[in-house]
C-alpha cells in the first residue's frame, strides 16, 4: 500500500503527518516551497505541486491519499482518507464536509459523537486516537531558558469565528502587550502562536512588542508545538484547539476571553474553559485596554491556576479521555495506519 500525504500549505498539519510518516513512509505533497525545503532537509520524500488542481494526483504513485484538511483532490483511482488535525469546541468539524472521503479517522469519542449527532452514516468513521501524540514517544523537549522560573506557554488561536459573524475571537493582536507586561520578570514566557498567524502577520509584530533585552520571553516561529509544551508549567490561550492537546500534560491552564461581548463561558464552544481559570479583560468607555487592571487580572488568574491545579486534575483527565482514545499509549499513529490498510484491503472496520 502506497500512501501520499497532502499537507497543502498548512504548517499546522505537519506534526500530524510526521507521526503517520514515521509509521508508514510515503510521498508528502505540498504547495509551499518553504514547507518542501524544510521537509527535504529531514530527508522526507516530498513533491512540490504548482497548485490545488484536479489533476494534481495524476502522476503521484499512491494507492491512498491522506488529508489533514478537507480539501480533497478528485481522483477515482485512489482512496481518500481524512485525519482530523485538532480537537476543538468550535463547530468546524461538523461543517467540513467529511462525507465524500472513503475513511475518516477521529481522535476520540468527543468528535465521533459530534458527527453522529448530525445523522451521518458512521460506517466510514473510525476512532483511532490522536496520531500527533505518538511523536512524544521519543521526543526531547527544547529547553529555552537557563533559570529556575516557572514557564508559561502562550498559544492563541488564529482566526475569526464564522459562528460569531466574523467578530475577532483571537487574543493575540489585542492583548499581547498586556500579556508580556503581566508576565514581567516573574515567569518565563514562550509565545507560540498558531502557525497560520505567521502567514497573516509578520513575526516582526511580536518582536516589536517584546523587549529583546528580556531573556525570559521567547517568540517561537516553528510548526512544532509539543516540544515546547513539554517544558512549560502552564498554558495561556483563548479558544484555540491547542488547549485540548495541553490536557495530555496534566498541568494548569488559563483562558483569556478574547471578546467577552461575543464569547461566553458555559456554551458548547467554550466547554474546555471549565477545566481552567478564565480571565476577562476590562475596557474603558472608549474601548482602550485598561492595561494596569488587565495585567493584575492576568497575574491573579495565573496564581489561581497554579494554586487550584490539583483540584481540577480530575476534570482535566476526564475531558482528555473523552477527546482522545488511549492518549498516552503511544500507538495512535499505528492504529491510524492499520485502519487505512484495513479500508484499502476492503475489510470491515471494527
Amino acid at each position: 500500500m502506497k500512501i501520499a500525504y497532502y499537507v497543502e500549505y498548512g504548517y499546522h498539519y505537519l506534526e500530524h503527518i510526521e507521526a503517520l510518516y514515521k509509521e508508514h513512509e510515503g510521498m508528502i505533497i505540498t504547495l509551499s516551497p518553504i514547507t518542501a525545503e524544510m521537509l527535504q532537509k529531514k530527508d522526507y520524500h516530498v513533491k512540490l505541486a504548482n497548485g490545488h488542481t484536479p489533476d494534481l494526483l495524476r502522476y503521484v504513485d499512491a494507492d491512498v491519499v491522506v488529508y489533514p484538511g478537507n480539501r480533497k483532490i478528485p481522483d477515482p483511482n485512489k482512496k481518500h482518507v481524512i485525519v482530523n488535525h485538532g480537537v476543538s469546541d468550535k463547530t468546524f468539524l461538523t461543517k467540513m464536509g467529511t462525507g465524500n472521503f472513503d475513511l475518516v479517522l477521529l481522535p476520540g469519542q468527543k468528535d465521533y459523537n459530534a458527527i453522529a449527532e448530525t445523522g451521518a452514516n458512521m460506517g466510514k468513521y473510525k476512532v483511532v486516537g490522536y496520531n500527533k501524540f505518538s511523536l512524544l514517544n521519543d521526543m526531547e523537549p527544547i529547553n529555552l531558558f537557563n533559570n529556575d522560573k516557572k514557564t508559561i506557554i502562550y498559544a492563541p488561536t488564529w482566526n475569526y469565528s464564522p459562528g460569531h459573524g466574523g467578530i475577532n475571537i483571537r487574543s493575540s493582536w489585542t492583548y499581547i502587550k498586556t500579556i508580556c507586561k503581566a508576565i514581567g520578570k516573574d515567569y518565563n514566557l514562550i509565545i507560540k502562536p498558531h502557525p497560520v498567524i505567521d502567514m497573516l502577520i509578520s513575526s516582526d509584530f511580536y518582536l516589536y512588542i517584546i523587549d529583546p533585552a528580556k531573556d525570559n520571553i521567547k517568540y517561537i516561529d516553528d510548526y512544532r508545538s509539543l516540544a515546547y509544551m513539554q517544558q512549560a508549567d502552564l498554558m495561556l490561550t483563548d479558544i484555540s484547539s491547542v488547549a485540548y492537546e495541553w490536557l495530555y500534560f496534566d498541568k494548569p491552564i488559563v483562558f483569556i476571553n478574547p471578546n467577552p461581548a461575543a464569547v461566553k463561558k458555559g456554551t458548547a464552544e467554550t466547554a474546555i474553559w471549565n477545566v481552567g481559570e478564565l480571565v476577562e479583560f476590562r475596557k474603558d468607555v472608549i474601548g482602550i485596554d485598561s492595561e494596569v487592571s488587565n495585567e493584575n487580572l492576568l497575574r491573579t488568574g495565573i496564581e489561581h491556576a497554579f494554586a487550584n491545579s490539583e483540584k481540577q486534575q480530575h476534570e482535566r483527565d476526564k475531558l482528555l479521555k473523552h477527546a482522545y482514545l488511549s492518549p498516552r499509549d503511544g500507538l495512535s499513529a499505528k492504529r491510524a495506519i492499520e485502519a487505512i490498510r484495513t479500508m484499502y484491503e476492503g475489510k470491515m472496520l471494527l
